[in-house]
C-alpha cells in the first residue's frame, strides 16, 4: 500500500462522524440498485444506532430525498426509496467525492514519504 492510499484511509477513520454516517446510510440505500432498501436491513447492516438511522432517514424524507414505503400485507415493514432528487443530490455528492479524491491526489503527489509518513501518524494518534 502506498503512503497516499494510507493517508486516505487514515482521513477516512478520523472523519468516522456525522456526516460520514448519513453519507454510509444514504450510500446503503442507493447501492446502486433501483429497489427499496428494508429499513430493518440499514439496522443490521450499518454500523450506526436505529435512533440515528431513523433521525436521518426523517430528516432526509422531510427534505424529499427519500420515500417510506409500506408492503401491502405487511404495514410495519418500511421500506425506502431514493427520490428522482434524492438520485440526483446522490450524483452530484458522489461526483464531489471524485473530484475532492482527484485534488487530493494531485495537491499530496509532491508531497515525500516522510511528511506523509508524519501526517498518518499524526491523524492516527488523533482518532
Amino acid at each position: 500500500m502506498s503512503n497516499f492510499e494510507e493517508l486516505n484511509g487514515a482521513i477516512k477513520v478520523f472523519c468516522q462522524a456525522g456526516e460520514m454516517r448519513r453519507h454510509k446510510l444514504v450510500q446503503a440505500i442507493i447501492a446502486e440498485k433501483k429497489e427499496p432498501t428494508a429499513y430493518q436491513a440499514l439496522t443490521q447492516d450499518l454500523e450506526i444506532s436505529q435512533e440515528m438511522i431513523s433521525r436521518y432517514v426523517k430528516r432526509l424524507t422531510a427534505e424529499g430525498l427519500l420515500l417510506k414505503k409500506y408492503q401491502q400485507n405487511n404495514k410495519k415493514s418500511v421500506y425506502l426509496e431514493i427520490t428522482p432528487s434524492g438520485q440526483l443530490v446522490a450524483d452530484i455528492h458522489r461526483e464531489m467525492h471524485q473530484r475532492e479524491a482527484t485534488y487530493y491526489a494531485d495537491l499530496l503527489k509532491d508531497v515525500s514519504d516522510a511528511d506523509l509518513e508524519a501526517a498518518i501518524k499524526l491523524l492516527k494518534m488523533l482518532s
